[in-house]
Order: structure tokens, then sequence, then C-alpha cells
């Protein structure tokens, strides 16, 4: 067996009142819950082995910090759950280490563990998965016992949400907890189709991406049933700008328009960029510097001053620094002796640099991750 490489918290067990955790105890309960796995203890390690997976347990006590987005999405599955977990004074952190696991099978091995302790802890009033969702305790309890049951069988529905949104065209469904296994989650809505058959539609899918655990292609095709196939896109959420699969009717694109990376000003008054374009190592009209964006995604097209400002102070960093003092000393005096090729090679590390920058912000900007203009907001909440 390779040695562990990786530790990750990945659930927690919300307790009314502080408990230490009995390894033995809990290892009885799971070989009875999963005869099939082998279990063993650690006892100054505080873990327990089931098969090549390592779990540790580490009792806190204090309660776990307040989140309202947790439990407010928690709440359209379980209404009390704010009340009781406001009342919880401690809680057992639930950490996966393996050599090379999959996130399906480290979600199998933490969900068995995780219904261990509820059937060893009665103060246990809840239970927070990878800080994303919250879930009744008496749920996980039964459901973990299908926690190395084939696919669909398996418990995935405690480890993603999906809530409702609603859109221009209708009613639609988004996961939450889904990018842990394939970098994206679920956005979609389909016209004309009930709630309730959307969300199955959109649990069987994700039932499907959790269970091959490799990347969705762009394009690529699952069906629900013998009759029903849906294609999935790649795209970016129209809440936060996430990367998302976005399933059936996709809100037709707006026209795009063409935006300066680094502002006409910035370009005119900043000295780092003026010597650059005098050694003809920086061109302001050039495709590196500009980016096609939507309008219609954004309040307005008045460029943020934080965006500016942050340029702004990548480039005077960069101004500042040893190594540029020196290089901008030797390219002006080659410039002033008409030597624009010794200029260039002085500074050309330095027009990497900002072709660097350019290039991260183009890919920031495109993908929702970066904001030159102020993004209209978000359509709810629960997002």
């Amino acid at each position: 067996m390779s040695q562990p490489t990786t530790s990750q918290p990945i659930a927690s067990v919300l307790l009314q009142s502080a408990r230490p955790v009995d390894l033995q105890q809990l290892a009885d309960v799971l070989r009875r819950r999963h005869p099939d796995r082998p279990w063993k203890v650690d006892t100054a390690a505080a873990s327990i082995q089931g098969g090549d997976h390592i779990i540790s347990l580490a009792l806190v006590e204090a309660p776990k910090p307040k989140d309202d987005a947790l439990w407010e999405r928690a709440g359209l599955l379980w209404r009390d759950g704010r009340q009781l977990v406001d009342r919880h004074n401690a809680h057992v952190v639930v950490s996966a280490t393996d050599a090379n696991a999959g996130e399906l099978e480290r979600a199998r091995i933490a969900t068995a563990v995780v219904g261990g302790l509820l059937a060893t802890l009665p103060e246990a009033c809840a239970v927070i998965w990878r800080d994303l969702l919250g879930r009744e305790p008496q749920r996980w309890l039964k459901d973990s016992e299908q926690s190395f049951a084939p696919a669909p069988g398996y418990p995935f529905l405690l480890w993603i949400d999906i809530l409702p949104f609603k859109s221009v065209e209708s009613t639609g469904a988004l996961t939450v907890g889904l990018f842990s296994y394939i970098g994206r989650d679920i956005e979609c809505d389909l016209p004309g189709m009930a709630l309730p058959d959307l969300v199955g539609k959109v649990a069987l899918i994700a039932c499907q991406i959790i269970a091959r655990s490799q990347e969705v292609k762009d394009g690529e095709v699952f069906a629900v049933s013998a009759t029903e196939r849906f294609t999935l896109r790649h795209a970016v959420s129209r809440f936060n700008g996430v990367p998302v699969l976005r399933i059936g009717a996709v809100t037709p694109r707006s026209p795009a328009k063409r935006y300066p990376i680094i502002s006409p000003a910035t370009v005119r008054d900043h000295p780092l960029l003026a010597l650059l374009t005098r050694a003809g190592l920086f061109d302001a009209s050039s495709p590196d510097n500009h980016v096609e964006l939507q309008p219609a995604s954004y309040e307005s097209e008045i460029r943020l001053d934080a965006y500016d400002q942050g340029i702004n102070g990548v480039l005077s960093r960069i101004l500042i620094s040893d190594a540029y003092v020196a290089a901008d000393q030797r390219a002006r005096d080659a410039l002033a002796r008409g030597e624009t090729g010794a200029a260039r090679e002085a500074l050309l590390p330095f027009a990497g640099e900002i072709t660097k920058l350019q290039g991260a912000l183009k890919l920031g900007l495109s993908q929702g991750r970066v904001f030159m203009f102020l993004p209209k907001q978000s359509m709810t909440k629960l997002s």
C-alpha cells in the first residue's frame, strides 16, 4: 500500500455537547453496518482505516462558525434544522487521508464513517458536508448504509444540493457540491418542464457524473431514460461566474464588444508602458490588449476603479524593482544613442511580464472571475 499523501477536512458532525469519540465502539458499528470492509483503529492517531483509506477524527469543543447561506439552503429540505444547529456547542471534524483515491471513493468512506459516528453519538444534531451542505442526522444515518452501493444506489444526494431558481424563460435548477467532483456544477432551465421533473433529471445526470469520476467534455450527451438524452455544454454561471454545465435551453448570447484590457489612460500615463512602447515592445491596439465581453452582463460600461487600480499596482511594483530600475537606465541610454535593439534586449523580460498579465486578465474576464465592469446582481440569494 502506498503511503498517505493527502489530508483534507471533508465533514463535521455537530454535537449538542462535547463527547470524545470512542474509536473502538465506532469500529464495531462500522463492521456491523459495512461488513465487507476491513476496519482498523489507530488510537494514537485518532483515526480509523477502511481499506486504503484513513479517516482522522478531531473533537473541537466549540461550535462551528455560523453560515446563514448554508442553512438557508438546507432549510429547503430540513425545515427545523437551523433551530437545532443553533444549539450545538461542539463538533467532530472528519478528515480523509489516502494515497490516490478519487473523489467518489473518498466520499464513500467518509460518508460511512460519519454514519457510524451518528450511531455512537446521540448528541449529534447535524452533519455539514464540505462546508457546503447541511443534513439531518437521521437521514444521514439511514442513507449512509448504502455508502458502498453501486451507482445509482449510493447516497449521492447527501453530497450535493439541487436548488430551484427563477429564470426569464422558466423555473430552473442548479447544483451545489458537484464542483468537488468535476470542477463544475450544473445550472439549467428547460422551458415547459415542471420543477419536480427538472430536479429529477438533474439528479440523474449528477449521479452519472459522480459515478464516472472524470471531466465532462463540452457537448457530451447524457441519457436519463431510454428516450431522453441531453447535451451538456460548458458555460459560465449567470449567478456567480463560476464554471458550470448548462443543460437544455440556453439564453441566447447578447452581442459582444471589444474592450482594452489595460486602459488607454494607463497606457498613456504609466512610465513603464510608455518606455516599452518606445522600444516597440508594447502595442495598446494589439489583440493581446483586448477582450470580448457581453455588455448585457454588466450594470454599465463604466470601468471599475478597483480593476484599473489593480493593474496600476502590478505595473508600479515592476517599476520599482531593482532589476527594472537597472534595465530602465540601460534602455534609456540605448534609445538616446539610437540603439533600439539594445533597449529592447534590456526591457524584454518586463515586456514578457506584461504579456502574462494581459493573458491572465483576459482569461479571468472571459470566465467571469475578474470584472472590468460592475456585474449584474445575482437572481437569488440561494445561489
